[in-house]
């Protein structure tokens, strides 16, 4: 009898002890199901989480392409702009060489332009110079006009005048009385008029002579200027 109250016991203290257990063993299933619970949220949060990553990896991956295309792109145009830009200094090079060289065309030009003023001024002073040597020439071939003019009076005053016509020989007179009396004085008067007349007409002569070869040095040193 005692021996059975102790199995007795022994079995309620075991069922109990199962029962704790039991409720122990659901209270951790219930704690492990939660825990278990929790894991899959947070193993589906990781999971779209995983996605979000990968497709903004994705994303990152097609923008970091599109920077290597832009940055090849902006290569090539960085390429392109230095090989202008070269282009252009040659180009300005060149302009500042055009720019130089008209500046000394100018330079010359201007020096030019006061040579041909300088020699406009003197062939003014020439051209009056000339002028007034050409008024003096004509001056001068007036007053020779006007010696030929009186030179011609004198010749008609020779052939009509009575004092150079030779008288006739008188009927009484000799020969050699008419000779020396009359025709020898008629000739030295001839000869000492003609060589009177000589010497006016070599002078005229030079004088046309020297004013000709003025007029041709003149115009020499005219055209020279």
């Amino acid at each position: 009898m005692q021996n059975t109250t102790i199995e007795k016991e022994l079995a309620e203290e075991a069922t109990q002890k199962a029962n704790k257990e039991r409720t122990i063993a659901q209270q951790e299933k219930k704690v492990l199901l939660a825990g278990n619970h929790d894991l899959r949220m947070e193993n589906s949060r990781l999971e779209i989480r995983k996605d979000r990553l990968s497709m903004e990896n994705h994303d990152l991956k097609q923008k970091q392409l599109q920077l290597q295309i832009d940055n090849e792109e902006l290569e090539r145009r960085h390429e392109d702009l230095q090989y202008k830009n070269s282009e252009l200094r040659n180009v300005n090079d060149q302009l500042f060489d055009d720019n130089h060289t008209l500046e000394q065309q100018n330079d010359s030009l201007q020096s030019y332009n006061q040579e041909l003023r300088q020699k406009y001024n003197d062939l003014k002073q020439d051209n009056v110079k000339l002028e007034k040597q050409q008024n003096e020439l004509k001056r001068n071939i007036e007053q020779m006009v006007q010696s030929e003019q009186l030179l011609q009076r004198d010749v008609r005053k020779y052939d009509e005048a009575p004092e150079w016509q030779l008288p006739e020989q008188g009927a009484f007179a000799s020969a050699k009385s008419f000779r020396d009396k009359v025709v020898m004085p008629f000739v030295n008067k001839l000869k000492t008029l003609i060589k009177n007349l000589t010497i006016q007409c070599l002078r005229l002569k030079e004088e046309v002579l020297q004013l000709r070869k003025e007029e041709i040095v003149r115009g020499c040193g005219i055209l020279q200027g």
